[in-house]
């Protein structure tokens, strides 16, 4: 790894001093370099970072990026400087959360950061380029958490009134203007929520370990993908059969139901599950013989003629 940059983190002041809280600093530096290395990871690039001494001037932190192509170790840290620099277009570009997670489905961030490499490999870094591992990066559920957690802290700290990042040479020369972010804005770069919009399997099979044979709010126990989950029964009309005996259970009994999975993004930008609930029963399953449930077949009656509702205002619009 013989290329290398320098990354500069520049804090403003509100004071003369030159001086920053030591925990502050370091949750910062924390989630600066984990967004540093999600950026890297989704271009495909492996760098080094090491720390250098730092400077006055308000503040500075700087490091030195080391990397084998010196074309992916520009584009990642122009991606970074950039995810920190940019502030948000109104509030609804950090509180709707899903429409960034899903900007990109897998298949076109594949073809994104390969067509990406292959440029970087024969070429020099275009504007073309940067905006597409931009587009790709900020759709990353852990470069949005990393980005909201570090202006997160910055916003907690009332000293700094505005802060940049930007690229140095080797050399520690400039390579491009300071883009200050100003305190005022800070709070445009953090997430609102870190709740997602639940996910909904129409035709999830849930083998019964432990149904609830009772009033009451107890979660029922089943098997779902391989491990074992706890689940509310939203479906009124199922849990009310259960509870009159009309509809009972025996080893293996399963269902094929509507499963709503809540989600949300930890501190380090994963999704977790945060619970599932059945929202309608379709089917009861017994080994080779399942039956219908009634509320099933409505829900598949009402979901048939919305999809073709759909249909017909997509023939009309055309």
């Amino acid at each position: 790894m013989n290329n290398s940059e320098k990354l500069e983190l520049h804090y403003y002041f509100q004071d003369q001093s030159h001086t920053i809280d030591a925990i502050v600093r370091n949750k910062c530096e924390t989630e600066l370099l984990a967004l540093v290395h999600e950026v890297s990871r989704v271009i495909g690039a492996k760098i080094l970072i090491e720390a250098e001494p730092s400077a006055e001037g308000g503040f500075r932190d700087i490091w030195r990026a080391i990397g084998e192509n010196q074309n992916q170790l520009t584009l990642i840290l122009l991606v970074v400087t950039l995810i920190l620099s940019r502030i948000p277009v109104g509030d609804r570009e950090h509180a709707d959360l899903q429409k960034e997670l899903t900007q990109l489905s897998i298949e076109e961030k594949q073809l994104s950061i390969e067509k990406l490499q292959r440029d970087l490999d024969t070429g020099e870094v275009t504007h073309e380029a940067i905006e597409a591992a931009r587009v790709v990066a900020e759709s990353e559920p852990k470069v949005i958490t990393r980005k909201s957690n570090f202006y997160r802290h910055i916003n907690n700290y009332e000293k700094v009134t505005k802060v940049s990042v930007r690229r140095l040479d080797g050399g520690g020369h400039p390579l491009e203007d300071e883009r200050p972010v100003e305190r005022r804005d800070f709070s445009r770069f953090i997430i609102a929520s870190s709740d997602l919009p639940p996910l909904v399997i129409d035709n999830a099979i849930i083998e019964i370990v432990s149904p609830v044979l009772k009033e009451g709010t107890y979660k029922w126990k089943g098997l779902y993908d391989g491990g074992l989950i706890g689940f509310n029964m939203a479906d009124s009309e199922f849990r009310a059969a259960v509870l009159s005996e009309r509809v009972s259970f025996k080893h293996g009994t399963a269902i094929e139901c509507v499963l709503k999975i809540g989600r949300k993004l930890d501190e380090a930008g994963d999704v977790v599950v945060t619970g599932y609930s059945v929202v309608v029963v379709l089917k009861k399953i017994d080994g080779f013989s399942s039956s219908e449930m009634p509320q099933g077949r409505r829900f598949k009656d009402t979901r048939q003629k919305q999809r073709g509702q759909g249909d017909l205002f997509t023939q009309l619009e055309r």
